[in-house]
């Protein structure tokens, strides 16, 4: 299965420089999901994600693939995590990658499904 996991303003903070944070987090290979969140259950180990940046960016800067799925934090992942984020459970994340060039999502939504159905 693939995912899009957005990072936003809401989910740091710091509320500048949403790119730069993501990138980070895909480097600690962590990724905070709010327990609210209603498809965390479905996330799973070898699923692939792609990263997106909300407003001002609104850009695609990344993939990885699923560790583990969603579950609190462990002690270590927490610390970690705290120096970016808030949230207190998420995703492990393995094979990130970090995009040199970010993929606008206004150069490439008009070809998605969704911007057919949504």
């Amino acid at each position: 299965m693939d995912w899009v996991l957005n990072f936003t303003q809401g989910a740091t903070r710091d509320k500048e420089r949403l790119a730069e944070q993501a990138l980070r987090l895909l480097q600690t290979g962590l990724w905070g999901i709010p327990e609210s969140t209603q498809a965390k259950d479905k996330l799973a180990a070898g699923d692939r994600v792609l990263i997106s940046v909300g407003a001002p960016d609104r850009a695609f800067v990344g993939d990885a693939v699923i560790a583990v799925g969603w579950h609190p934090w462990a002690p270590d992942e927490l610390e970690a995590y705290r120096k970016i984020g808030s949230a207190k459970a998420g995703l492990r994340l393995t094979a990130g990658r970090s995009w040199t060039t970010p993929l606008f999502l206004d150069a490439v939504w008009h070809r998605t499904e969704a911007a057919r159905t949504n």
